[in-house]
């Protein structure tokens, strides 16, 4: 049995485009968020600065994926919205 090689529908060059631009904004994102937690860290008294920078890039890594697993779900929701409204206006 052959079976013939699909792509699936939301693989398209303009997914990916948006894909890549996701991937450079976390990646600008965190480099900005490790500057600031170095530069802030300095201002810890000098046996607590590791400590300081450990703990900041651990809440900082807790708190974005929080936020990207809120805006996951309302993603999902919004997208269940969409799918039922067009539902609607089709019939």
């Amino acid at each position: 049995m052959s079976r013939s090689a699909t792509w699936p529908t939301f693989i398209t060059i303009e997914n990916l485009g948006n894909l890549m631009v996701l991937f450079f904004l976390q990646a600008v994102r965190g480099f900005d968020n490790l500057l600031y937690i170095s530069i802030e860290s300095k201002r810890a008294p000098v046996e607590k600065q590791k400590a300081v920078r450990l703990w900041g890039i651990i809440i900082a890594v807790v708190v974005l994926v929080m936020v990207e697993v809120i805006l996951s779900g309302y993603a999902r929701k919004l997208a269940a919205v969409r799918r039922t409204a067009s539902k609607f206006k089709d019939s």
